[in-house]
Parts: structure tokens; C-alpha cells; sequence
């Protein structure tokens, strides 16, 4: 996220009332909620310089969330303890907690600085059009209401918004959006069809530009919504083009022809930085996402000779003995 260097540290207040036209956010992965951050470890500390300055402009590089969800929504159980020592770990500078609006998440929502991180209440609001994130709120914005009139009842309270969940989005040419913030960038077909090369090109150019100011991202570390979600997230889908990006310096790709890993493949995936089975996502589903990554021709949850040699490899460039 670059923005005015209004730190969030010092003021909250002012961080979370940027000027409309001064914030520019990117998906850093074309897969829905992606992100450059870490499954279970992490980045590193924040760079010496901080904020980053952005060359050319007055604008400085914040690292921050804007699609968070939390108890208050139905499909999280993360507290805000929870978060803001994720945020801790991942040196996240801001956090907006867009939670599926109810009258609860907006009043009990977290505002204000949790240790070093700016907390934001807004939320994920659909309407006929699609479905906006709006932050930060006091209330609630009205409900299914035509996207241009959340939009302005999301600045009258100084606020911004984007859209969410684009690829479900109608009538982008309607009237009123001229009031977009920022988009969700994302493929809902991405098992089924190739990105397209000039949206690759625009991708490979700007991670590179975000690893250039943040050195402390290393290459494991940049990953896509599946493999922080297994079983529940399956975006940026098999046709992604990660071996490409890691042609280009962007993230990790198997090299063929390493021993197979020994014993237990849940064990060796955390090692990786995989998340552990839970009652509701099992091995098997965590090896078919290692798969959907860096086996897309066959995505079966099996732990056969070939993935293990394919986490083998993954493992020996990080540094961990497979």
C-alpha cells in the first residue's frame, strides 16, 4: 500500500482519513486475498528505512491487510488477540477488518493501534453490482444499495472503498464507480484458463519492484490464497503461472530429480511453512494444495514418490534438510 507518510503509529486518526485520490493498493498475486506474507513463519523485521519511500513521488510503502475477517464475521473464528500477533509476527502495519457487516462488527470492531499496527473497522457489503469492502466505518453503510451510493456513504464518513470478489462483479461501465479506490484482481477460472501474457508481464513487473523495497520478503515467503487457506481456498488456481514468477526471481519452483523425502509428509510440509491438519483440513487436504502449487498436472491429496521429491527439493533451497 503507498501512501502519504502519515504514520499509523502516530496518529490513527489521520492514517485512517487518507485523501481519497492518494492511496493506490495492488494485489500482489492475481488470486483474490493473495499475498506477499508467510504461512507460519516469518518475514523478517521492517527495513531500516520506514516507511519505504516511492521513488519519484511524495508517497512512502505501508505493509497492511484490507480483507481481514474476524469472530464477527460467520466464517472466521480469528480474534482480534489472534490477529494482531499474526500482524506482530508479519511486521503488518495496518489492518482493516472488513467483516460481513452486521451492527456488531462495526460497533465492537478494534479501532486504534494494537502494538504496532493500525486497526481499521469497515466491512464487505454486497449490492446488485458485486460486492464492496468499505474502511474505515463508524456505522454501518446501507444495505443492497447500488454500488455508487455505498461508495458515497462510505466517504461521507472518510472513508474508502474497493471491490471484492471482482470476478463476480456486473455493469463495471454503470455510473457511480468513478469513486473506486482499489480492486481485488482475480481469476475465477484459473484452472480452467491461462492468465493472460500482459496481465503476467504487469504482475512480474510489480512484484519485482515490491521485492526491490522490501528485501526482507524472501522467496518461500511469497505465496498465494491456497496455500494460507487448504481446502477452503483454491484461488489463484493450477493455470497460474508460478514457475514462471520463479524464473523472474518471485517466489520458489521444484527442481527435478531430488531423493523423495522420508517419513511423515505432515511433518515435512510445516517444515515448508504449511499450516498443521486440523479437525476440518486433513493431510491430504494440505498435500493437495502443495500440489495445486507445484504439481498442477495432478492434484490428488496422495503423497506419491514424485511430491515428496518435489518437497525435497523446496526444502534443500530453503535451507532445511529434507
Amino acid at each position: 500500500m503507498t501512501a502519504p507518510a502519515a504514520p499509523p503509529h502516530r496518529s490513527s486518526a489521520r492514517a485512517a482519513r487518507l485523501p481519497h485520490g492518494a492511496m493506490l493498493a495492488c494485489a500482489a498475486a492475481l488470486g483474490g486475498c493473495s499475498v506477499f506474507t508467510t504461512m507460519y513463519a516469518t518475514p523478517g523485521p521492517k527495513p531500516d528505512v520506514h516507511p519505504l519511500p516511492v521513488t519519484g513521488t511524495d508517497l512512502f510503502d505501508w505493509k497492511g491487510v484490507i480483507h481481514c475477517h474476524s469472530y464477527l464475521s460467520h466464517d472466521s473464528k480469528g480474534t482480534i488477540a489472534e490477529i494482531a500477533a499474526a500482524c506482530r509476527r508479519a511486521s503488518v502495519d495496518f489492518v482493516a477488518m472488513t467483516d460481513h457487516q452486521t451492527d456488531a462488527s462495526i460497533r465492537d470492531g478494534q479501532r486504534g493501534m494494537v502494538g504496532d499496527t493500525l486497526f481499521m473497522v469497515g466491512c464487505e457489503q454486497r449490492c446488485p453490482q458485486g460486492t464492496i469492502m468499505a474502511f474505515p466505518l463508524t456505522t454501518p453503510i446501507k444495505r443492497w444499495q447500488h454500488a455508487g451510493l455505498l461508495i458515497k456513504d462510505t466517504e461521507a464518513q472518510g472513508g474508502v472503498a474497493f471491490t471484492c470478489h471482482a470476478e463476480l462483479w456486473k455493469a463495471w461501465d454503470q455510473p457511480g464507480l468513478e469513486g473506486l479506490t482499489g480492486v481485488e484482481i482475480v481469476n475465477l477460472h484459473g484452472d480452467r484458463h491461462d492468465y493472460p501474457a500482459v496481465q503476467v508481464d504487469a504482475l512480474i513487473e510489480l512484484c519485482r519492484s515490491i521485492l526491490a523495497r522490501h528485501p526482507a520478503i524472501v522467496p518461500r515467503n511469497v505465496v498465494g490464497h491456497s496455500d494460507v487457506a487448504p481446502r477452503r481456498k483454491v484461488d489463484p488456481g493450477l493455470r497460474f503461472p508460478w514457475a514462471r514468477l520463479a524464473t523472474a526471481g518471485i517466489g520458489l519452483w521444484p527442481r527435478a530429480g531430488a531423493r523423495p523425502v522420508d517419513g511423515d509428509m505432515q511433518t515435512a510440509l510445516q517444515r515448508f511453512g504449511y499450516p498443521p491438519a486440523a479437525d476440518d483440513v486433513t493431510t491430504s487436504d494440505i498435500i493437495a494444495t502443495f500440489q495445486r502449487r507445484f504439481r498442477p498436472s495432478r492434484e490428488d491429496g496422495i503423497a506419491d514418490r514424485e511430491t515428496r521429491a518435489l518437497l525435497a527439493d523446496l526444502l534443500e533451497q530453503v535451507g532445511e534438510q529434507p
